[in-house]
């Protein structure tokens, strides 16, 4: 009877996971110096236990185990990564740049289509399309244009009513000058009447000053009682 396939689960008992992992990790660290030496590969192994010790295996370019293999394995590791990233970061920005002019290309087809190039070969559907986005578009240029126009009709009524205020103003100092005027006029004559009305009281007597100045009185006659 064959062997029954072993169930890889965590091994609950402590002590038969700690014999566990020291076997394991033999093993590993084994086959790891094998695959260097049989297929002249460089091997880097770290390997934490449980209880965090630390374990590394190192192999390859006839270089003993040490920290600075390991180091080297790693940096390696690292250029190769970042190589990678930059080939796939070009990629990508080669990918976006030909959706991009993809794009570019669309929209000048269609920009020459809507000018009217370049519509000889389009279906009736193609066209349909095109002349419903024309006539949208006509409809947006028509309001766009009658709310040019309604705006500078508010404007101009705007100034034409702060003209009529101006000219009213204006209208209603002329007004109140004039009134200033005529009575002005008014005043003027009272004051040449009043002005000659006293300049004919102090006139000279037309006759002669004596007889107006001297008159003889009647003879008074003293009587004695």
């Amino acid at each position: 009877m064959g062997r029954g396939k072993l169930e890889i689960k965590r091994i609950e008992n402590l002590t038969n996971r700690q014999t566990t992992f020291a076997k394991r990790k033999n093993g590993l660290m084994k086959k790891a110096k094998e695959l260097s030496i049989l297929c002249d590969a460089q091997v880097a192994l770290i390997v934490f236990s449980p209880t965090g010790k630390q374990f590394i295996e190192a192999h390859g370019n006839n270089a003993e185990c040490t920290i600075e293999s390991v180091r080297d394995v790693i940096e390696r590791y690292k250029q190769q990564s970042k190589e990678k990233l930059l080939d796939s970061e070009d990629e990508n920005l080669a990918n976006e740049l030909e959706k991009q002019k993809k794009q570019s290309a669309d929209l000048q087809t269609k920009l020459r289509h809507l000018t009217g190039q370049d519509i000889n070969l389009l279906s009736p559907d193609a066209l349909g399309d095109l002349e419903h986005i024309l006539q949208e578009a006509l409809t947006r240029v028509r309001q766009k244009k009658i709310q040019r126009w309604l705006s500078k009709k508010i404007e101009m009524e705007r100034r034409v009513a702060k003209l009529n205020e101006y000219k009213n103003a204006l209208n209603g100092m002329y007004s109140q000058a004039q009134g200033y005027q005529h009575y002005n006029h008014a005043h003027h004559g009272i004051m040449a009447a009043s002005v000659s009305a006293a300049y004919h009281r102090v006139q000279p007597y037309p006759g002669n000053l004596d007889d107006v100045c001297y008159q003889p009185q009647p003879n008074l006659q003293l009587r004695f009682l």
